[in-house]
């Protein structure tokens, strides 16, 4: 089970074209900071590609960065609507794209 990250699509007024950034196929859900949204554009090929989608990890999805453990072997995401506490080495594996500050 493997999203490419190779297309990003917009939607913007029913405009679905395809356009890359090079520093967007770069990003990775590990490197959000706390309280940043992303979209997901896709998983990167491996162990956890399945068990992440089947998690709702899919792209075009809402993706913002919560809190990590005391620890810091985990960091809590809003994944959609729910709350997904995700290893440091998974969460690396959900690449993302246009990133910001959710003010929530």
């Amino acid at each position: 089970f493997f999203f490419s990250s190779r297309r990003r699509h917009t939607r913007s007024l029913c405009d679905w074209s395809s356009d890359v950034c090079s520093s967007d196929l770069d990003a990775t859900a590990d490197l959000l900071k706390q309280g940043q949204k992303a979209t997901i554009t896709g998983l990167k090929e491996g162990v956890y590609s399945q068990k992440l989608a089947e998690m709702g990890c899919v792209p075009g999805t809402e993706i913002v960065r919560l809190y990590e453990s005391s620890g810091g072997k985990t960091i809590a995401f809003r994944i959609d609507t729910y709350l997904l506490g995700l290893r440091k080495e998974e969460a690396s594996q959900i690449e993302v794209y246009h990133l910001e500050l959710d003010p929530a």
